[in-house]
């Protein structure tokens, strides 16, 4: 026997055991399907060794029933699916429910029908009762706690009354009714106990995902805690965040508790069991908290009987500390401490989104000031274009910059165009002319910034057969920003900054 945490390193999603569970899932209904097979054929063969007729007939009524069992579990696999074919709506595995309920009167009939023809003292009568078990199986991972018994009690009553016909003694009634309720039993409980755990695997993803993706995080903390408290079933979820400038660990949010009894409270870095997740950068959990040797330094919850605690790490750094606290005593366990640890890795992560994008946004405020500056300093338009075109690929990677100066009053694209970059065909853009169903004057009417991240299958770049932007086509030009200069009623002129490659505009890039 191995220790618990010795068996959580065993993970059977990994490539080199994923082949057992696909063999399962694949090839479940088959095997069963087999296995019955050897079953009845085994028992047939020696009830009806004699009798060659029967024995054939029962051959070819155990080859149909197989063969049905087989469609069956195609149509349901085609179903899960989404599949509405003839196989689907012939074999309606929706209606599961009924197809077992209707499975144990068959089995009870072709069992009634056996004994009847090999006598009651038949190896039928003793060996053929697990085939009840069969239905149950399928049912396990399909309906719910309810109907389940209901198909449960009915086989087993099936199968009591079947024993009354064949022995008189208590054990020979009994037994075989107990034996199969204690296997579906254990089969419906690990088949449910899997689905929680997909279930339970779900939710932890979906909220990690969300936790991390949190824009603004800094302004979102008691929204995190109620988020965690409510989808994970904790009552009382408190988030320490560490002050610098203090040397403090200080409350920022506490599901379950009065703002006025949490605000403004903190502890010292290495106060309290908080203090010491931070301190020593992994997670606590005690049954008691009066065994613990900080209970002296807790902050004032006196309810608190038991906690965990897990860091909350940013660039390798604890930087805080996300617990739930509990009024019982030994409230947690291992998959809390699981679960808490991959929220607290997810508020890492958006912590980490946030400080990076604080640092974009001051380098990208530092680098438009330069290039505003530098702006004044020109003389002429074709000076500015130059400084706009050169910020625009060294800063922002673009390949190709063109810009359409408008005409004062009208709002008319002048041309040429001022353009620079590797441009394939540079004459034919010397050349341009402005038509009046351009695509141009589409994005003039919106006059508002305009991002394509797939040029050739965007909807409003579609129609670039006319030549005012014609260099999308004969650029081989995959990604566009379309940028208009001035104001709605005083326009000065539209950017285009093109590239060659797939790009994605993230917000930073569309607020400079």
């Amino acid at each position: 026997m191995l220790p618990y945490r010795q068996h959580i390193a065993y993970d059977p999603f990994l490539a080199p055991r994923r082949w057992m569970l696909r063999l399962g899932s694949r090839f479940y209904y088959p095997i069963a399907a087999v296995a019955v097979m050897l079953i009845i054929g085994i028992v047939v063969r020696d009830a009806l060794l004699f009798n060659d007729n029967l024995r054939r007939l029962a051959d070819l009524v155990l080859i149909g029933g197989v063969c049905l069992l087989v469609i069956f579990w195609r149509a349901e696999r085609m179903w899960l699916r989404g599949a509405e074919n003839w196989l689907v709506r012939l074999a309606r595995p929706d209606l599961g429910f009924l197809w077992s309920g209707l499975a144990v009167v068959l089995i009870a009939l072709g069992l009634i029908a056996f004994i009847q023809i090999s006598g009651p003292n038949s190896v039928a009568a003793n060996h053929l009762w697990p085939l009840f078990i069969f239905h149950l199986l399928f049912l396990s991972e399909r309906v719910r706690t309810v109907p389940y018994f209901l198909v449960l009690f009915l086989t087993c009553l099936v199968l009591m009354l079947l024993r009354f016909s064949v022995s008189n003694t208590l054990a020979g009634v009994l037994t075989p009714p107990l034996w199969l309720a204690t296997l579906a039993m254990s089969n419906f409980y690990l088949a449910r106990r899997h689905a929680l755990l997909q279930i339970r695997t779900e939710l932890l993803r979906q909220i990690a995902n969300e936790l991390s993706n949190t824009p603004d995080i800094e302004t979102s903390f008691e929204t995190i805690a109620e988020t965690i408290g409510y989808r994970l079933r904790y009552d009382h979820v408190r988030l320490w965040l560490f002050d610098h400038a203090s040397d403090r660990l200080v409350l920022h949010a506490a599901r379950g508790t009065p703002r006025v009894t949490w605000q403004s409270l903190g502890l010292p870095a290495n106060g309290g069991i908080p203090g010491s997740v931070l301190t020593n950068r992994r997670p606590e959990r005690w049954d008691n908290v009066s065994q613990c040797p900080h209970y002296e330094s807790q902050p004032p919850f006196e309810w608190t009987r038991s906690t965990l605690a897990v860091p909350v790490v940013v660039a390798g750094q604890a930087v805080g500390v996300l617990d739930v606290i509990s009024q019982n005593v030994a409230e947690f366990w291992e998959i809390d401490e699981e679960q808490l640890n991959l929220m607290a890795d997810s508020i890492g992560i958006a912590l980490a989104r946030g400080q990076h994008a604080r640092r974009e946004a001051e380098r990208l405020r530092d680098t438009l000031w330069l290039a505003v500056s530098r702006l004044n300093d020109c003389a002429s338009i074709q000076e500015m274009f130059d400084t706009i075109a050169r910020e625009a690929r060294s800063h922002f990677g673009a390949d190709l910059v063109a810009l359409y100066q408008l005409a004062p009053g009208t709002g008319w694209p002048l041309t040429p165009p001022l353009f620079t970059g590797d441009f394939h065909h540079p004459d034919e853009l010397r050349q341009l002319s402005v038509m009046e169903d351009s695509v141009l004057f589409d994005l003039l009417e919106r006059w508002e910034p305009y991002y394509s991240t797939d040029a050739t299958a965007d909807s409003t770049l579609r129609r670039t057969a006319s030549a005012d932007i014609a260099f999308l086509s004969g650029e081989a030009v995959r990604s566009v920003a379309f940028l208009p200069l001035g104001s709605r009623s005083e326009r000065a002129g539209v950017l285009f900054l093109l590239y060659r490659s797939p790009r994605e505009f993230s917000p930073l890039d569309k607020l400079s």
